[in-house]
């Protein structure tokens, strides 16, 4: 999008650039900027671009410095409806200062302080739309690091609207927007409600519960221990609690997962690089819970591709050895639609062929169950930043044994659910990418002139701009100044507290007396240093005469209050 697709604004509209719409304020760069020492748990607002989160501030780890520190500042002190601009990093990030009294900002943002020729909802909705993501692309002077200037971002080329259509279209936006945000944050749900689901599933079809009703239809199976005695396999224990499973059916049976492996084993330890060649090898990134991804690959020389175990074949069972998160170590997924006839696997998974007519998908769908994988995670160690798992963890894995007959209808039917699942989920992906599309197409026709209707009666743009420009060059039209008020006699000096003459309940009193405060108000009441008053508060804390507690605002400002 650019000025040329907005080439026909409607009337009473212009192009200007920001610079006529507000100031801009740079962070304070200087020797006063703060040093480490100035940073407390309990103070001032210190903003950088990392706390700009949604369009507004996050407070959750906030930086704070002393009000001594706050006073020496050169620039960068925040008030009321000022936009928060972010310069690096994260461009284009926004936010509008609410509810905060006092606060300072680093250097990787600029504060926008608008005129009376626009409002802070119309300029934040431009900054963030896709036109302000043009004028970025247009200014962004950065090399390895995004970043702007606060002069480039005073040049942005502004389209802007009567004042009154302003403020109708940043109320039309507010009520579009939080419609949006409402189904955006209900379809997000979703994906948590299907992995509920599928980890249900796989629950009961462990369990036996999910094929219940088939077994009633079928009472004349071979059971799993007459299969797995006829494997010649040795049944390590065969009671439910093993497994914490209730009324386990009874021509069921537990066993170690080395019971119905033929082979296990790691992969090749030989180095892959990059540039491919005709021996693909699967990273350890490649195996995820059901899913292995053919196209995760490195390549390894033709030297290195020479033992015909590491090859894999249809129906193989990988496991990832390790990961730096227990959430992947110890996936379990079956190879299928081996498209690729020779691709490898690294030493950083595991191999294991089952026993046939040992069913490899049932087994897969075991690994997944929250049944196993609850002793799974359990039993993992950890070593040098990484989970890992060894190939006896896996083979001595406790797992459920069903008939054969039996895994096979229990694949059957936990495929289907799952493919319900897969299609409630692309339907999920598609919606959600539709309505991430909303909130530009919204912005865009906002600046078009399109979200609302225009009013002829209305002061143009130019004609406002022109009155405000006039207003500023002939200072003697202005009207009259107020008298000012006269100075007041200088208050007497506060004499400061020490802790050992105060209560111990020093501060816990001044709140019942004033109920809840902010800390800064606190320590302002308190007359003690800011470093005594930090070691009252804990004093006090800790005998539990006071807590903190969490404003309902939008900033989630932190209060205290007595107990």
């Amino acid at each position: 999008m650019s000025d040329e697709d907005f080439s026909t604004l409607p009337d009473g509209w212009i192009f200007t650039n920001l610079s006529e719409l507000g100031t801009l304020i740079n962070g304070d760069r200087g020797k006063n900027y703060p040093s480490k020492n100035a940073f407390v748990e309990i103070g001032i607002p210190f903003i950088n671009a990392g706390h700009l989160q949604n369009g507004n501030i996050r407070f959750s780890d906030m930086n704070y410095i002393t009000k001594e520190h706050f006073d020496i500042l050169g620039s960068g002190k925040i008030q009321q409806n000022d936009i928060l601009y972010c310069l690096r990093g994260s461009l284009g990030k926004a936010a509008i200062v609410k509810n905060i009294d006092q606060g300072a900002i680093a250097s990787s943002l600029v504060i926008i302080r608008p005129s009376g020729a626009t409002t802070s909802k119309y300029l934040f909705n431009f900054l963030v739309s896709p036109l302000g993501k043009v004028e970025i692309s247009k200014f962004d002077n950065g090399s390895a690091q995004p970043n702007l200037s606060g002069k480039s971002v005073s040049e942005y080329s502004v389209p802007l609207a009567p004042l009154n259509e302003q403020k109708r279209i940043a109320d039309k936006l507010d009520r579009l927007l939080a419609k949006v945000d409402n189904c955006r944050e209900r379809l997000d749900r979703i994906p948590l409600i299907l992995k509920h689901f599928r980890q249900s599933v796989l629950l009961i079809a462990t369990s036996g519960q999910l094929t219940q009703d088939w077994r009633g239809e079928n009472s004349n199976l071979e059971s799993a221990k007459t299969f797995l005695q006829n494997i010649s396999a040795k049944i390590k224990i065969s009671y439910n609690d093993a497994l914490n499973i209730d009324d386990l059916p009874e021509n069921w049976s537990i066993t170690n997962f080395g019971a119905v492996v033929s082979n296990i084993r790691g992969g090749s330890t030989a180095v892959p690089q990059d540039e491919p060649t005709e021996f693909p090898i699967l990273r350890s990134s490649s195996v995820r819970p059901g899913f292995v991804d053919f196209k995760d690959v490195r390549y390894l020389s033709e030297k290195d591709s020479q033992n015909k175990f590491n090859y894999l074949c249809e129906d193989d069972l990988l496991f990832t050895r390790l990961s730096g998160s227990l959430d992947y170590v110890a996936n379990c997924a079956r190879v299928k639609s081996l498209n690729i006839q020779n691709i490898q696997y690294p030493d950083r998974l595991f191999r294991a062929r089952v026993i046939p007519p040992m069913n490899a998908s049932y087994c897969e769908f075991v690994f997944a169950s929250p049944l196993v994988r609850k002793q799974i995670i359990e039993g993992v160690k950890s070593s040098a930043g990484h989970q890992r798992v060894s190939i006896g963890d896996i083979t001595s894995q406790l797992i459920p044994i069903a008939p054969i007959i039996e895994q096979q209808e229990i694949v059957r039917r936990v495929e289907k659910l799952f493919d319900f699942a897969d299609r409630l989920e692309a339907r999920y992906q598609t919606a959600r990418a539709q309505i991430d599309k909303l909130t530009p197409a919204l912005l865009a026709k906002a600046f078009q002139g399109e979200l609302v209707p225009q009013d002829p009666t209305d002061e143009t743009a130019a004609d406002l701009l022109t009155r405000i420009q006039q207003a500023r060059a002939n200072p003697e039209n202005h009207p009259p100044k107020q008298p000012k008020t006269p100075r007041k006699p200088p208050s007497p000096k506060i004499t400061m507290l020490n802790r050992k003459d105060i209560e111990t309940s020093h501060l816990a009193d001044i709140l019942k007396n004033n109920g809840t405060l902010t800390a800064e108000s606190l320590w302002n009441i308190s007359k003690l240093s800011i470093d005594d008053f930090y070691d009252q508060l804990k004093d006090e804390e800790l005998q539990g005469l006071l807590k903190e507690t969490i404003a309902e605002t939008s900033n989630s400002l932190r209060l205290l209050e007595a107990i």
